[in-house]
């Protein structure tokens, strides 16, 4: 019971929706129960009064069909140097846990716990690690529904005298992978493929910076690298003005 503040009875009466009951008072404000089927399920909740027994009722139909829709990662997005977004789906209110795994060690907990049906959270990154994140729900009974795990991925931009070259790192799960784009000025520019990781780019206008970032698709979710932002090449921008270039000279 979650806003007990509000009325505070004295008794909770619990019906769930298979001809069993249960009472809670304000003393302990959860209850626990295992259901023997599937099908979804009529709770109702109404609160009483110990001397009058009666109060307001709140009645809810649970789905218990959850065995195949885990939370889901919908996208990781670097925001900048040391700090990424997480974007959560989670239509069946579990309280998740989320975990960290750094490189290639075991997913650990960072302690964060979410419960919203659609959330945003943010994590703290480095730019020399490779962080993957997944959710684990808190709950025992369906420990093994965990999500989707997403990694981030970066990008470089190397600036040479006539040209950029961009490129992306390896991604950590590369069989989750269905398809990468590095968007430059956030218009599609290249598909790398796992073999294909670096390219050059001898497009440019002088004065005018172009930005790079990499979108990777993978089975359930989406990241977004960092964006990195470098100025034209420099033979771009050589002033030629003024060179006399003859037409015709002498032997001496």
């Amino acid at each position: 019971i979650t806003n007990h503040n509000l009325t505070q009875y004295e008794e909770y009466v619990i019906e769930w929706g298979d001809g069993n009951v249960a009472i809670i008072n304000r003393l302990n404000l959860t209850a626990h129960y295992q259901y023997k089927d599937l099908s979804p399920k009529q709770i109702s909740v109404q609160g009483r009064h110990s001397v009058s027994k009666c109060g307001g009722k709140s009645t809810r139909t649970v789905s218990l069909e959850i065995g195949t829709q885990p939370a889901v990662l919908a996208k990781l997005e670097i925001l900048d140097a040391s700090t990424a977004e997480l974007t959560i789906s989670n239509p069946h209110l579990f309280d998740l846990e989320l975990y960290r795994q750094d490189g290639a060690g075991q997913f650990q907990t960072t302690g964060k716990v979410l419960k919203n049906a659609d959330e945003k959270t943010k994590v703290s990154i480095d730019t020399t690690k490779i962080f993957c994140y997944k959710l684990k729900p808190r709950d025992s009974c369906i420990a093994s529904l965990e999500s989707n795990a997403l990694c981030v991925s970066f990008l470089t931009a190397t600036p040479d005298i006539s040209y950029n070259t961009i490129a992306v790192e390896p991604y950590r799960y590369p069989s989750e992978v269905t398809k990468m784009t590095v968007l430059r000025n956030t218009t599609s520019w290249w598909n790398p493929g796992f073999s294909d990781l670096f390219r050059q780019d001898y497009q440019a206008e002088c004065g005018k910076k172009n930005c790079y970032r990499l979108q990777l698709e993978t089975r359930n979710g989406t990241v977004l690298s960092n964006t990195v932002c470098i100025d034209p090449p420099p033979a771009l921008c050589i002033a030629l003005a003024n060179v006399y270039v003859p037409d015709a000279f002498t032997p001496n």
